[in-house]
């Protein structure tokens, strides 16, 4: 495939899955709202901050990585 088809996918994917989420945002906003206690509970869903840092890391190099081998196969 090319790599149009492949972005045009992947954007439509991930646009579905953004709207699939809304519902769920909604929920959550509605239930931080209610009182002290289901606030406390809802930024109990949260990640941490280390854990997030480090997904951020291995998604940088792993496009870095993807980038190199995309190159290389092309040249």
């Amino acid at each position: 495939m090319p790599v149009g088809a492949l972005t045009s996918i992947t954007h439509r994917i991930t646009g579905i899955l953004l709207a699939l989420g809304i519902p769920f945002a909604i929920y959550i906003l509605d239930c931080s709202l209610q009182g002290p206690q289901t606030y406390i509970r809802v930024i109990q869903v949260g990640s941490l901050l280390p854990a997030g840092r480090r997904s951020a890391w291995i998604v940088n190099i792993g496009g870095f990585a993807v980038a190199l081998l995309a190159a290389g196969a092309w040249l």
